[in-house]
């Protein structure tokens, strides 16, 4: 079993709020950002991504409004879509805005429904020390968390020791401690990185 994989399962059994993507197909979701006013939308497969992304980059729109660039990101859904340079910073920011404000009142939902939220414990960048943030964070999250987020990766980081672990066996209460984990750092303003699965793997697979 891939460690990257196991960590995907857990993230979408912590989802509270559902998806903040519609499910279309990629064909209909050119059509949607077309409508939106960007332009011809193009398909074509993506090597590394082993998916279909959407290519606005005929060159003939030569201004697009910010009301238009989040018509685009819905009509998007979970689908990568390129923009010429002028745009594509953008786009991102938008993008990224929305996701952020869903994930965040996901994790507040999640907190907040087994009485953890008021839990959460400050972090300021800069300011707090990460080791005591850390150390905070698996405390909430209770004894199977320890050791999350010590690893030679850094405090920032979930620990791929600790995955191996915890979490190759999926069940209810692994699936918690994980995403208490990263609801806490999400609510904290606390950024957290996974680990791929390139460099960790169980024997065999």
């Amino acid at each position: 079993m891939k460690i990257l994989g196991a960590l995907l399962i857990f993230a979408s059994q912590s989802a509270a709020l559902g998806t903040p993507f519609e499910g279309v197909s990629p064909e209909a979701a050119a059509e949607r950002i077309s409508a939106c006013g960007l332009g011809h939308v193009t398909l074509k497969y993506d090597e590394l991504l082993q998916s279909k992304t959407l290519s606005a980059l005929d060159g003939k729109v030569e201004t697009v409004t910010d009301e238009q660039l989040s018509c685009a990101d819905i009509a998007a859904s979970y689908y990568n879509l390129e923009l010429s340079a002028p745009f594509q910073a953008r786009y991102n920011a938008i993008r990224q805005g929305r996701l952020n404000a869903h994930f965040l009142a996901e994790a507040r939902a999640w907190l907040s429904e087994r009485r953890m939220l008021d839990q959460v414990p400050h972090y300021e960048e800069g300011v707090t020390p990460d080791a005591d943030f850390a150390e905070a964070a698996e405390r909430i999250c209770g004894p199977q968390a320890k050791g999350a987020l010590h690893s030679d990766y850094g405090f920032h980081a979930i620990g791929p020791d600790w995955v191996l672990r915890r979490l190759t066996l999926v069940n209810k209460s692994n699936s918690d401690t994980f995403a208490c984990i990263l609801n806490v750092a999400r609510v904290a303003g606390y950024e957290l990185h996974l680990i791929g699965n390139a460099a960790f793997s169980d024997e065999g697979n």
